[in-house]
């Protein structure tokens, strides 16, 4: 972040001048014998130019970002991804000095600078350690005990590494050929491996350091996942318990008030009156609506219990055969199907029918009133920016991925005002009296279980007396 900080800082404009001791050309003159003028073309005053520098680092990123601001100054940079291919680099090119890193593959820094220091060709070459791993005092006086020019720790500002690049080449300083001082190969090497034996030890008190948290972020972790199995376990036992409770202590009840009923019609109906045999028979007819409540309480909660076999499945066919079993069950009920053919999805057969069977019988019960009436189920067609065409007009709803498919049931039947939309998938949340259409309130609840445990989504839209269409996906 902070070269990349460097490089916004740089890119506003300097003022070129004159370093102390140049001539009228702009030039700085040499005391070395030999020297050639060079004319400036950076922006920092200093840094005469061209001037090669050699990057040595094993992360490409750290390379860039070097690179351009190294080149935002006109300088000229070669990248080498280890103190190998540094070598192989210095064999083709003329560098001027070099930036590397000590951590790296196959040579590190270390090793580099020392390879240069033994060659008679590169002896002299300007060798700048730039590291972030290797930062201790000793990592410091190891490098330069093994011919570094400087230390730098990561991150630097621009500033302080054009300034280095200066000191290791305005040859001003040196009012001689510059000297390597010999050191001693054994006692290098000795500390070459006393460092490198220090930095591992360290990276394994780090690495155990973390291996220690992470033993412990996974044992709470398993420990939270033990508890809410068990918090789970204990509501599936409860919800068992319930859903055993709904289907026969409340439904004992109810199997013997009709009875009851049935016995009272058969054996007292002729000395009831007129109003006691109405009584009886909204009694009966009360008694059938529980039944009908029970009944989709346990679809619910059979929706959740059971377990799902995934598998291709056809729904084209499943739409055909339950419009089937609609016209056998109301012959009178006059309405035109239109099923889309070869409609796959990949779910669960049996629940799919299910849901299915309820979105269509909504559609069949709702349209019992339209003298045309006009049912389809049918895939939503998409344009290639994935949205909707034209004439489904349709807001498809931002979870949505555009690549999953649409399917739809649509009728003409008696609809619904789109403000309450949102109650329509709520269990026992009815937007129209059960004495104009009959129903127990958790058909589209468990419509939307069904969509949910194969991970799609289900909305509505709709108008009343114009009919309603449900999209889903899965």
């Amino acid at each position: 972040r902070a070269l990349a900080t460097n490089i916004l800082r740089v890119t506003h404009d300097h003022r070129l001048r004159t370093p102390p001791g140049a001539n009228d050309e702009g030039v700085v003159g040499c005391t070395r014998g030999g020297c050639a003028p060079r004319a400036m073309a950076n922006r920092n005053p200093k840094i005469q130019n061209p001037m090669n520098i050699l990057i040595a680092d094993d992360s490409a990123t750290n390379r860039n970002l070097l690179r351009a601001q190294l080149e935002s100054e006109k300088f000229t940079a070669f990248e080498a991804a280890d103190g190998v291919e540094a070598l192989n680099v210095l064999d083709r090119e003329k560098i001027d000095a070099i930036i590397s890193d000590i951590l790296m593959p196959n040579m590190d820094g270390y090793r580099l600078c020392h390879e240069l220091r033994r060659s008679d060709k590169l002896k002299l070459l300007p060798f700048l350690v730039y590291t972030s791993t290797y930062h201790s005092p000793a990592d410091e006086k190891l490098a330069l005990d093994l011919g570094a020019d400087k230390f730098i720790r990561k991150p630097a500002s621009l500033t302080a590494m054009l300034d280095a690049l200066y000191d290791l080449t305005h040859e001003d300083k040196y009012d001689e050929p510059r000297k390597v001082k010999p050191r001693p190969e054994l006692a290098l090497m000795k500390q070459y491996s006393e460092r490198l034996v220090a930095q591992l030890e360290e990276r394994n008190i780090e690495l155990e350091k973390t291996r220690e948290t992470l033993r412990q972020a996974n044992e709470e972790l398993e420990q939270r996942v033990r508890e809410h199995t068990a918090q789970l376990a204990g509501a599936n036992q409860e919800l068992e318990a319930f859903r055993r409770c709904v289907a026969h202590d409340l439904q004992s009840p109810l199997r013997a008030i009709d009875g009851f009923c049935r016995a009272l019609q058969e054996e007292c109906s002729d000395q009831l009156p007129t109003s006691g045999r109405q009584y009886l028979r909204r009694v009966e007819e009360h008694v059938q609506r529980m039944r009908q409540v029970i009944e989709g309480l346990l679809n619910l909660a059979h929706v959740g219990f059971l377990e799902m076999v995934a598998r291709p499945v056809n729904l084209s066919d499943l739409a055909a055969e339950i419009v089937a079993e609609l016209r056998r069950s109301q012959p009178e009920h006059a309405a035109e199907f239109r099923v889309a053919p070869h409609l796959v999805a990949r779910g669960d057969r049996m629940l799919l029918r299910a849901m299915l069977a309820n979105l269509l019988g909504n559609a069949w019960k709702f349209t019992a009133k339209r003298a045309q009436a006009r049912i389809e189920f049918g895939l939503v067609e998409m344009s290639h920016d994935g949205e909707a065409s034209p004439t489904q007009n349709t807001k498809i709803p931002r979870r949505q991925h555009a690549n999953i498919p649409i399917f739809f049931v649509r009728d003409n039947g008696a609809g619904f005002d789109t403000t309450h939309a949102d109650k329509l998938f709520n269990p026992f949340q009815r937007l129209r009296s059960g004495s104009e259409f009959h129903g127990n309130g958790t058909g589209l609840a468990t419509v939307q279980r069904i969509i949910a445990r194969h991970g799609g989504l289900i909305w509505a839209e709709g108008k009343p007396g114009e009919g309603a269409t449900f999209y889903f996906t899965l």
